[in-house]
């Protein structure tokens, strides 16, 4: 727990009030447990303090450096810090092997003032290592790790066994619903645990206060040592692996594991009175296991190790805690990453050792749990359930009796203000009368600062002084809280603000006062009391200037019993209470203290439970109850409803099989726009679903935000309201109801819409709304509305045609829609020009022998390559003939011929000429066979240029 420490002002000028955690692990850094819960910084010298900080460190470096800074600190004036969140380093807790003493480090420093640093002790536990019983109980939750290597190994053992013993290796949690099947594979897990041959080592003395190392699964299962916490840790992270919900139980001196059999977990996380676990065990919905019995020479039987832990449960005066994992796990405690590099063989023979058991027999399931499996088998699966079954189950998930609603288990929180009032009778009267009280802080008469005596008032005159002076502050409209002005600030914001977005967002109140609370305890033996109110008065909260405060006023809404605390007691305790239906009235409105005394007529038998007479101002919500309430009172009214009829008694068929909805494609031919009243935009899916729902038709409209839902529901509410039907528009929360409600309003049918949510709620407003709707006359006439209607048919008819026209089939045929469409997705392609003939006289089947061709073509393209660019362009053939190949050889090898001879008579006139024959091209060819013809036919020439150098030198 957190250790406030107040620094000596001695050693400086400034100074410091610090909480923090002693002690630091890896746990507490995964989970996001604060390590400096507050700091407060003081200047107790004369001298303002200017930009004072405070630096925050740790030696050793676990925890990052963190500077905390404030302007100015006036003399003798403090400052409180809220920014406290250190970081808590990763890597050296998670390498932390050994516990380490070191000190977390606070310096305090302001200009002209001197430095001064303060140690304040920390432990730095090893990375594995458990706080003990002093820290968050919740933390233990970290240590159980179902992802443990190790975890497996024993699942697959335990699924062995349940394969041999029960011919279903399934390790399938509570799948199945049946208590005698997660009671058998808790029994298979256990037996497989013992078959790891770990040995029982005693842990350090007082372990569950000062804490100790728990050993991993996987470390445990090498070095086959363990303390009743390591194997308490290994078995329930086994169940937790395997499906079953496992609980960590801590008695003085020793722990060990629970398990639930059915799929349930406790109201609380940490559980603080071991009668909540005994009641469980009693019913055959829970089981407590000795688990060192995994570690003796031979190891106890399941259900030896069973009754050797109920017994540990019995002495309540040595029971700490037991921690619910699964629910530990819904606020967030993880299991801690520690996978550890081990030297032991995985595939160690595991021996059924120690096998002086007879496990077939400890497999079979005792005779309670049998009745229990019974008792829920004749819960039928949900296809096979009757109408009367699945009412009652929707009633169960609705009606919440956990020790988590507040409606049960009040707690003073931040959105609720105790109040000191001496007479809750005469405030509801005084509220009946629609008063208003202004809220203030706690008192300052006859408490501590007031140099008057209480005691020596009540002596003296025989009247209770503080009494007399709330009574008094009620008579001036001023009701007290038990806060102080700071804290009663805070509240009332944040309750007027919750109270305000709830009746926004949700178009409810949810603000409430409530009078007389019944104190109860969950069994005779239980010394935890739990507190619920009994009135419930729906109120409303104001603040017309910051100087004026805070009001309270009731609304106009009925007062109401809190029947969730009737049910509870009739469910749990057999207690029923009809008296209170209608409730009892007097002149003024309620009758606070007739309530009161049927609730304590009704509970006189109970012992410690009682009645007290206090009021609180809190935020409640009712919304689940109320939707039990109307299942519970109303069903039957309810199945007159064709679809709630069907979803009770017929759920797994389809609802109207031969509905038909209307069809897209007709809408226009069979909707006249005279018949339709839609005074917004819409387009044809959104008009099938109006005319589908005028026609009574029942559907889901689905579609992502922005797709015009809203605007659908409007047209499809005036289409209907044309038509004389009553709609009821319910959403989830205000802002959707105001959307539709203005879009109709905008289109003038404002007047028409009943307004029953949030402030319109009230009666008044009701009658309101009732008396505009009866003074609207009609503006519009039968004549216009004709006409403009005939207009837009004739319109939407010219439309019609248009489309019609372009899309029906034309030339190849393809529409014109489509023609156009091809032709604008190949706007920058290149042209060509085709000789198509009369496109108006071909047929679809000419288009797709052309497309064939296109094909043909294309393919053979690809395979021979780019035919403007080919070696053999030059050949004109266009049809194929036998002897073609012949023919082809025949006149390459001329062409061969021919080349080797042109070779061979022009390489001399080409080298007299200066060219190589392999640079020659075709027209030097031509040209030095032009120039030899000229040669030799001018002999004497030709002697006189044969004489002289070559002319091409």
């Amino acid at each position: 727990m957190p250790e406030s420490v107040e620094l000596s002002q001695a050693e400086s000028q400034l100074t410091a009030r610090v909480s923090y955690t002693p002690f630091v692990n890896f746990a507490i850094q995964q989970n996001s447990v604060p390590l400096l819960s507050s700091l407060v910084l003081m200047n107790v010298s004369d001298s303002k303090a200017v930009n004072a900080h405070v630096r925050v460190w740790s030696d050793p470096p676990v925890v990052a450096e963190k500077m905390l800074r404030v302007d100015a600190i006036g003399p003798g004036e403090s400052y409180a810090f809220s920014d406290l969140a250190l970081t808590l380093l990763r890597g050296p807790l998670r390498k932390q092997i050994e516990r380490e003493e070191g000190h977390l480090w606070i310096e305090i420093a302001a200009e002209n003032f001197t430095p001064i640093q303060y140690p304040f002790p920390l432990s730095v536990l090893a990375y594995n290592e458990w706080c003990g019983v002093s820290s968050l109980p919740e933390i233990v939750a970290a240590h159980v790790l179902p992802n443990d290597p190790a975890v497996e190994r024993i699942l697959a053992e335990a699924s062995k066994l349940l394969l041999e013993k029960t011919k279903n290796g399934s390790l399938s949690g509570y799948q199945s619903r049946d208590p005698k099947r997660a009671w058998t594979q808790a029994a298979a897990i256990y037996y497989a645990a013992a078959r790891q041959k770990i040995s029982y080592v005693n842990p350090p003395a007082s372990f569950e206060k000062t804490g100790q190392k728990i050993r991993t699964p996987e470390h445990l299962l090498d070095r086959k040592l363990g303390t009743c916490m390591d194997t308490t840790a290994l078995l329930a992270a086994c169940f937790e692996q395997a499906g079953l919900r496992p609980v960590v139980v801590l008695v003085e001196g020793h722990a060990f594991p629970g398990v639930w059999l059915v799929d349930n977990s406790f109201d609380d996380t940490v559980t603080s009175h071991a009668s909540i676990l005994l009641n469980r065990i009693k019913l055959n919905e829970f089981l407590v296991i000795e688990s060192t019995g995994i570690a003796k020479t031979p190891p106890l039987s399941f259900k030896i190790a069973l009754k050797q832990a109920q017994i540990q449960l019995q002495t309540e005066a040595s029971f700490y805690f037991a921690v619910d994992v699964w629910a530990a796990r819904k606020i967030g405690i993880h299991p801690l990453s520690l996978t550890e590099e081990v030297s032991a063989s995985k595939d160690e023979d595991i021996n059924p050792g120690r096998d002086t058991l007879s496990i077939g027999e400890d497999l079979a399931v005792p005779e309670a749990v049998e009745e229990a499996s019974v008792a829920r088998s004749t819960r039928l699966p949900r296809d096979q359930e009757s109408a009367a079954d699945r009412l009652a189950r929707w009633k169960t998930s609705l009606l919440d009796l956990s020790l988590r609603n507040r409606l049960l288990n009040f707690k003073d929180r931040k959105k609720s203000i105790p109040l000191l009032c001496p007479d809750i009778a005469g405030l509801e009267d005084e509220l009946a009368a629609d008063k208003a009280f202004r809220l203030r802080p706690k008192p300052d008469a006859w408490d501590t600062s007031d140099p008057r005596n209480a005691t020596i008032h009540q002596e003296q005159t025989g009247g209770d002084a503080l009494n007399e002076y709330l009574q008094e502050e009620m008579a001036q409209r001023r009701i007290r809280a038990a806060l102080t002005e700071r804290e009663l600030s805070r509240r009332l914001i944040e309750i007027e603000r919750t109270a305000r977005l709830g009746l926004e967002e949700g178009g409810a109140n949810t603000l409430f006062l409530a009078l007389g609370f019944l104190v109860w305890t969950e069994a005779e033996s239980s010394d935890i009391e739990r507190r619920a109110p009994i009135l419930l008065i729906p109120m409303t909260i104001e603040r017309k200037s910051v100087r004026d405060g805070f009001r309270i006023q009731r609304i106009d809404e009925e007062s109401r019993i809190n029947i969730t605390l009737l049910q509870k007691l009739k469910v749990d305790f057999g207690i029923t209470i009809d008296a209170l239906d209608p409730l009892p009235e007097d002149e003024s409105g309620l009758d606070v203290p007739k309530i009161l005394r049927i609730i304590r007529d009704a509970i006189k038998r109970e012992p410690r439970w009682k009645v007290e007479e206090d009021a609180s101002l809190t935020i409640l919500t009712f919304s689940r109850f109320l939707m039990w309430l109307d299942l519970e009172a109303n069903a039957e009214e309810l199945k007159k409803n064709d679809v709630v009829r069907h979803l009770i008694e017929n759920s797994n068929e389809l609802f109207e099989p031969e509905a038909k909805f209307p069809d897209l494609e007709t809408l226009d031919d069979r909707y006249s726009p005279s018949a339709t009243f839609c005074p917004l935009h819409a387009d044809s899916s959104q008009l099938r679903a109006i005319y589908a729902a005028a026609e009574g038709r029942t559907f889901v409209l689905q579609g992502p935000p922005g797709t015009g839902k809203s605007q659908t529901i409007t047209n499809l509410i005036a289409h209907c309201l044309t038509l004389g039907k009553r709609v009821l528009f319910v959403a989830q929360k205000r802002a959707a109801l105001e959307v539709v409600h203005k879009r109709l309003s905008d289109v003038g049918l404002g007047p028409f819409c009943l307004e029953l949510h949030s402030n319109k709620t009230t009666k008044e407003s009701f009658r309101s709304q009732l008396r505009d709707a009866l003074a609207v006359a009609g503006a519009g006439s039968s004549e216009r509305w004709e006409a403009d209607t005939n207009r837009l048919a004739e319109q939407r008819k010219i439309l019609n045609d248009y489309a019609h026209d372009l899309h029906i089939p034309r030339a190849f045929g393809k529409s014109a829609y489509w023609i156009i469409s091809r032709l604008i997705g190949q706007r920058d392609d290149p042209k060509v020009t085709l000789d198509l003939g009369n496109p108006g006289k071909r047929t679809a089947e000419d288009f797709e022998r052309m497309q064939s061709a296109v094909r043909e073509m294309a393919e053979a393209a690809r395979v021979s390559g780019d035919p403007a660019g080919h070696p053999l362009g030059a050949v004109r053939l266009t049809s194929w003939t036998y002897g073609i190949e012949d023919d082809a050889t025949k006149a390459i090898q001329l062409a061969v011929e021919a080349y080797q001879n042109l070779r061979a008579t022009s390489s001399s006139v080409l080298s007299d000429l200066g060219l190589k024959i392999e640079d020659a091209s075709l027209s030097d060819f031509k040209l030095a066979g032009e120039l030899t013809a000229l040669l030799e036919t001018t002999p004497s020439v030709t002697q006189a240029i044969l004489s002289e150098p070559p002319l091409c030198q």
